[in-house]
């Protein structure tokens, strides 16, 4: 398997590893060009729940809430 595509899976299932995300939210996620719990946890709830909606998907600002905050505390226990 190619390096590049072994990592982008990587991502992808950490992403929807996360509480209430699920795959469909962690594709969704990397179409927006957000790929890295890093990048997640700076999100604003209500404007990546928005953002998300526009593009189709059905997220509440609380779900996206949940999700910022997992992805915060999981990279911040990564450093």
């Amino acid at each position: 398997i190619d390096a590049a595509l072994w990592a982008r899976m990587r991502r992808i299932a950490q992403m929807g590893e996360l509480k209430g995300m699920g795959l469909a939210n962690a594709l969704a996620l990397e179409k927006l060009g957000i790929t890295r719990l890093e990048e997640l946890a700076k999100q604003n709830p209500a404007e990546l729940a928005l953002k998300l909606n526009r593009a189709g998907g059905n997220v509440r600002p609380a779900e996206a809430r949940v999700w910022v905050r997992a992805a915060s505390k999981r990279a911040s226990d990564a450093r």
